[in-house]
């Protein structure tokens, strides 16, 4: 076995630069649950601020994308 030289999340992003997401964007679906404002915008938000964990600022994108395949 041998242990990821890094996050592969950040990895990811960092290579691929700004439009990693391909310009998907969490949406005011999850407003009642998520504060938009403070979710950076490399993880789908509205923050200038830089990623602290992906895999947690990603969250709100994942919610927002489930309710819009759902009904939400």
């Amino acid at each position: 076995r041998c242990p990821l030289g890094g996050d592969p999340l950040a990895v990811r992003a960092g290579a691929l630069g700004p439009g990693w997401l391909g310009g998907r964007r969490a949406d005011a679906r999850v407003a009642p649950w998520v504060d938009l404002s403070r979710v950076p915008r490399m993880a789908g938000g509205a923050s200038q601020e830089a990623p602290r964990d992906l895999s947690t600022d990603l969250r709100p994108l994942a919610l927002s994308l489930w309710l819009a395949d759902h009904g939400g």
